[in-house]
């Protein structure tokens, strides 16, 4: 990913405090996290001093951290990049996990700026990324695992790569192909199939992602390492809004889903699970007709290029009668991340969200883009104490049977 490129975080704005909690479990990256090429970003609705303490996961401290409220704080790890080896699949390992703890509920962004720096490739960490911790809504005992497209060309070692970290002793992790046992802070790289079912006796967290992701022909440094948290089964929801990106464009060339970084998977995780997918152009307008389908199998999986397959911010909204999880990518041309939707209403998103902007590798800004996504049609996002629709000169859109924009 070149460095002049954006990097993406996407807002969802829906109720209650989101993600903010006082500890916060981070399964591994498919790099390492020690180095100048990560960043963590912390925020807090304290209005008082917050103190936050990051540790390896195997309890190695790193550092000390004050933030408090419209005072997000940021954190380069320290290492050099071209030293710090990607990690290995299939081995167990006790540092590897990130664990934040904090006086007071806190929001932890973590993000990989490599922007190609030299001496970064996917021998080691590659491209920009960012992941938000669910915090106690990512900690559970069944996961589907999944990647925002069903074809693996272009991806690294022909396959997406995830991670799963105990947070308690002798945990049991019940892989596609075999049983691990896992301690507190031991974490775990793996491939398996898309839809796979991973059980664990214990709470655990998990990610998923790539070394690095070429999503169509994008040149030599068109490679993406990716990654983001996998929501468990228990935190999942049957309403979600995809929002297209800046991505290349769709076309009749990539009918089989081969290539394409604006593509959505969907998991399903009951049998008998329908499901209405319906499409939108930026205005809200509809654009083609629902599709409509019948799994019989949990596991089973549906690929398809959302929004319009053209414009950005056009949308797909995903309608369930049983739990699904969804991932979805998004890009500005070769650029691409995954990210696990979260659901419209019950636990997902926040009132309030604080937030730094994005850098690259050299510390410059990157430009980037959000959108909110609410349930009512008059109440104002502010950003800054503005009105976004103000300040921006963006008018929400109203999707479906609600109010988006």
């Amino acid at each position: 990913m070149n460095n002049n490129y954006l990097l993406f975080f996407l807002f969802i704005c829906i109720q209650g405090f989101g993600q903010y909690y006082t500890k916060h479990y981070i399964a591994p990256a498919p790099w390492q996290y020690w180095n100048q090429a990560n960043e963590i970003v912390i925020g807090t609705l304290e209005s008082t001093n917050v103190t936050v303490r990051l540790e390896k996961s195997d309890g190695t401290f790193i550092t000390t951290l004050n933030v408090s409220e419209n005072n997000p704080v940021s954190y380069r790890f320290v290492g050099t990049v071209g030293a710090t080896p990607r990690n290995s699949t299939d081995v167990v390992e006790s540092d590897k996990g990130l664990i934040v703890t904090a006086s007071h509920p806190i929001m932890v962004n973590l993000r990989n700026i490599a922007s190609d720096v030299v001496g970064s490739s996917t021998v080691n960490i590659k491209g920009n990324a960012s992941l938000v911790s669910f915090g106690n809504e990512g900690l559970g005992l069944d996961f589907r695992v999944g990647y925002y497209r069903s074809s693996v060309t272009g991806l690294y070692s022909s396959a997406p790569v995830y991670s799963v970290m105990a947070i308690e002793d002798n945990t049991i992790v019940s892989l596609p192909t075999r049983n691990i046992t896992l301690n507190l802070g031991q974490s775990y790289l793996f491939h398996a199939a898309i839809g796979a079912l991973i059980k664990a006796d214990k709470p655990v967290v998990m990610n998923t992602g790539s070394w690095g992701d070429t999503p169509q022909t994008c040149g030599m440094n068109g490679e993406d390492g990716t990654f983001d948290q996998i929501a468990p089964i228990h935190s999942l929801g049957t309403k979600y809004l995809v929002v297209r990106g800046k991505g290349t464009a769709a076309t009749a060339a990539q009918a089989q889903l081969e290539y394409g970084s604006e593509q959505t998977t969907i998991v399903i995780t009951e049998p008998n699970t329908t499901l209405t997918v319906q499409h939108f152009n930026p205005n809200g307008s509809v654009f083609g007709t629902p599709i409509t389908r019948t799994y019989n199998a949990a596991g089973s999986i549906y690929s398809f290029y959302h929004g319009n397959g053209n414009d950005q911010f056009s949308t797909s909204l995903i309608n369930s009668d049983k739990p699904i999880i969804v991932y979805s990518g998004t890009a500005v041309d070769c650029e691409t991340d995954i990210s696990t939707v979260l659901p419209i209403g019950g636990c997902a998103g926040a009132l309030n969200i604080q937030t730094t902007k994005f850098i690259n590798y050299n510390n410059a800004d990157l430009p980037y883009f959000g959108f909110c996504i609410i349930e009512h049609p008059t109440v104002p996002v502010l950003v800054n104490g503005q009105d976004v629709e103000v300040q921006t000169g963006n008018r929400r859109v109203p999707i479906g049977v609600r109010g988006f924009i």
